[in-house]
This record gives C-alpha cells, sequence and structure tokens, in this order.
C-alpha cells in the first residue's frame, strides 16, 4: 500500500493537536509497523461514560480522503451505538459522518471528534448493538447499566470489558485537591486554621 505525503502530514498534525483538540479525553497511538493503520484513546471527562478508557483502531483505505477511515472499537463496551459482535475482536462502530455522510474535508480529526461524540452522546433509537435492539429502558436504567459494565460486570446476560479504574478516580480527586490548593491558598490557610 503506497501511503501519501498529505496523509502523513495530517496524521502527524492530529499526534501534536489531539489534546487540545478534544479537550484532553483522546490520545493518539501511531504504530511503527503499520503504514496505514493508528489507533487512539477516548477517556470522556463527563456523562455516562466519565472516567472510562477505549480504545479504538482506525484503518485508513487507499482512496482516503475521498474514502472514510474504517474505525473500530477494541473494547467490548456497552454502548448502542458500538456493536461488540459484528467481528470476534473488533467492533463496528456507528456514525453517519463516518459512513454515508463522509465527506473527504472531515480527516482524521473529524473520526476522532464523531467517536467522542458518541460517548458524550449515545443514541439508543438507532442501535447498533444487539443489546439495545427492541428495548426500551428508562436514563435511570441506562446509567445503571453503563456503571456496572465499565466495571466489567454482566448486563443482560452480557460480560463486558472492565474499562473504568476505581483506583484513578481517587488519584484525580488527590490531584483535584491539588489544583485546589494552588488556586485557592486561602481556603486551604483556613482549612488549617481550624484544624489547630
Amino acid at each position: 500500500m503506497a501511503i501519501t505525503h498529505n496523509f502523513l502530514k495530517e496524521l502527524h498534525r492530529l499526534g501534536r493537536t489531539i489534546n487540545k483538540l478534544t479537550c484532553g479525553q483522546a490520545r493518539l497511538e501511531i504504530p511503527d509497523d503499520e503504514e496505514r493503520t493508528f489507533y487512539f484513546y477516548i477517556t470522556p471527562d463527563d456523562g455516562y461514560y466519565k472516567g472510562s478508557t477505549c480504545k479504538f483502531k482506525v484503518d485508513v483505505p487507499e482512496e482516503y480522503p475521498e474514502e472514510p477511515p474504517l474505525v473500530r472499537c477494541l473494547n467490548k463496551i456497552y454502548h448502542p451505538n458500538i456493536d461488540f459482535e459484528s467481528e470476534p475482536i473488533e467492533a463496528a462502530v456507528c456514525v453517519n459522518l463516518l459512513d454515508a455522510d463522509w465527506q473527504p474535508g472531515v480527516g482524521l480529526d473529524g473520526c476522532v471528534m464523531a467517536v467522542l461524540f458518541l460517548f458524550h452522546n449515545p443514541n439508543t433509537e438507532d442501535a447498533l448493538n444487539p443489546v439495545f435492539r427492541g428495548s426500551q429502558m428508562d436514563e435511570q436504567e441506562f446509567e445503571e447499566n453503563v456503571r456496572k459494565s465499565l466495571k466489567g460486570e454482566e448486563v443482560e446476560g452480557f460480560v463486558f470489558d472492565k474499562l473504568i479504574n476505581e483506583e484513578l478516580d481517587l488519584v484525580t480527586n488527590v490531584q483535584m485537591n491539588d489544583k485546589l490548593i494552588n488556586e485557592k491558598p486561602d481556603l486551604v490557610t483556613n482549612v488549617h486554621m481550624n484544624e489547630k
């Protein structure tokens, strides 16, 4: 497969900008041995999937940018728009922007943003995942199922990959406390004074 200069340029630009583009919610992995493949990780900072980390594989066709990249999820995840049964290892991702609505100007950064959008806005009404087909659930039940699935627990007869690390939540809280200490020293001083 021939690899184009424009594709490499775009991929390296994505590598430099992905953190700012996604407000720290995605990171990129570019393997040395796969010319037209790269990986990215999504870690949403809000919503049902907050704090979870999911890995995606992107195969870029030779016809790119006229043809869209193929984006697959490498984790078994409880998400209405990710079908973990489509292939043994790689799950199809349902985003119109990466299929019927593809435009050459969307670019690789648009692919990452489209997947990140799914984590903040899961669409249960147009579900690709077989767990969601024909099921009617309220928001509270959906939220509880997501929470259980991210811990690697069984939901509706399926066991999902553990995608959240409770220890990381503790580290994040400690980091937030450190940030508070740096930003509000008067508050910390008052706390220390009250302890004496």
